[in-house]
């Protein structure tokens, strides 16, 4: 069984080869690429955070590319919540890093002239809370599982499953409607999300989700 220094290394390396066939307008096979990397159980939140960002600029396809984005914005925050207090500077460092790549394609999604006609400005909070709200509630309902069956519970690995895949946002009506989203029902959405981030603050999920410490990132970005 691979170490997580072993991982780690693993994963830059096919991440960074990913990024040359991006530079190398290599767009299908840097696709290809990156879409295996992230169905593999094993990649650290910090390489998965990082796929995602690529695809949402690589595709054309205005809806798949925001999926993308909101799916890595999600984990960040996940992450976030694990590591925000960590005295290590590398890992505040990479949290930044990843969320500054985040926020650039935040903004050229909401900007983007060529979105569809019939997409409006997407709600990209009220989306992130959603799909918080759906990954505490996976977590919840496997914990009570395992409890029910007698077995040790413990986070599972994070999948795109674990992200809602695709379903909370991908569909145009749950995605972009933004005239249907209410003040209230907002407030209660973050007040939700908060207090299941509270619940499950205490629980360290697996090493191998959150391998941020040591990433080889020279010549990464």
């Amino acid at each position: 069984m691979a170490t997580l220094d072993e991982l780690d290394h693993q994963f830059t390396r096919d991440l960074n080869a990913a990024v040359v066939l991006l530079e190398q307008d290599e767009f299908e096979k840097c696709n290809e690429a990156l879409r295996s990397l992230i169905a593999d159980s094993a990649m650290p939140r910090y390489h998965r955070i990082k796929c995602f960002t690529v695809l949402a600029g690589l595709l054309d396809d205005f809806h798949e590319a925001y999926v993308f984005y909101v799916k890595g914005e999600t984990l960040w925050r996940i992450t976030k919540q694990w590591h925000g207090n960590d005295p290590n500077p590398a890992v505040k460092k990479a949290l930044d890093e990843l969320h500054e790549g985040l926020e650039e394609m935040r903004e050229a999604l909401v900007n983007d002239e060529e979105r569809p006609d019939d997409t409006p400005i997407p709600d990209v909070e009220a989306d992130v809370l959603r799909t918080l709200e759906f990954y505490y509630a996976r977590v919840e309902e496997d914990r009570e599982i395992a409890e029910a069956e007698g077995e040790t519970w413990s986070e599972d690995e994070m999948s795109d499953e674990d992200m809602g895949g695709g379903e909370e946002v991908s569909d145009k009506e749950t995605k972009v409607e933004v005239e249907q989203k209410s003040g209230d029902k907002e407030e209660s959405d973050a007040q939700n999300v908060g207090e299941k981030e509270t619940a499950v603050q205490g629980k360290e999920p697996k090493d191998e989700m959150v391998c941020l410490e040591g990433v080889a990132v020279e010549g990464f970005y």
